[in-house]
């Protein structure tokens, strides 16, 4: 009987050393991952003392304007009310021999002496093309967590742009916005 339990042991953790990381687990080694969507997720709470939330707000679409190509075509919701702004933009990484577009979404709510920042829905973006030798490869738009294995030099390069993503914000939103400093 010793030996059928030592056997059983002995066979999990052989089964249980060789079992593959699920793509969620390799993604959540270079990104961290909301624990209610269980999709990669960055978020923060910044504070920035004594900057009204209206002023806030100016910064982060003042951000917007300068980061993506297109205020008006990356922003879904525009609510100066409850100081939130919701857009959709792309970042390129490079990988192997080309650009990859790698879309996501970015919130900004204000509020008095703090702003907060949610990005998500990551995805790699494709548009058909024909590569010659291989022939036609067909358009796709695929969240990151799909993805295969191979793709951990992927992770790592769309961590490093959210990141630089995240950097430019903080620095616009310490910085006033032009146009408000009274010595202009």
């Amino acid at each position: 009987m010793r030996h059928v339990v030592r056997f059983v042991l002995l066979a999990f953790l052989v089964v249980s050393a060789g079992a593959k990381e699920t793509p969620l687990e390799l993604v959540a080694k270079y990104m961290p991952i909301d624990s209610v969507t269980n999709k990669p997720t960055y978020t923060e709470v910044v504070g920035v003392d004594g900057v009204p939330a209206s002023e806030l707000y100016s910064r982060a679409k003042l951000w917007i304007a300068n980061t993506y190509k297109s205020a008006e075509a990356v922003i879904d919701m525009d609510d100066k009310d409850t100081s939130t702004i919701i857009a959709r933009g792309t970042f390129a990484i490079k990988y192997l021999t080309g650009s990859w577009d790698i879309r996501h979404s970015i919130t900004i709510s204000a509020k008095d002496g703090r702003y907060k920042y949610t990005i998500n829905r990551i995805g790699v973006v494709q548009e058909a093309t024909f590569i010659k030798g291989i022939g036609a490869v067909p358009a796709y738009d695929e969240d990151i967590d799909a993805m295969p294995k191979q793709m951990e030099k992927v992770y790592e390069r769309i961590n490093a742009g959210v990141q630089e993503i995240i950097a430019s914000l903080r620095a616009a939103m310490i910085a006033p916005t032009p146009g408000t400093a009274s010595d202009w």
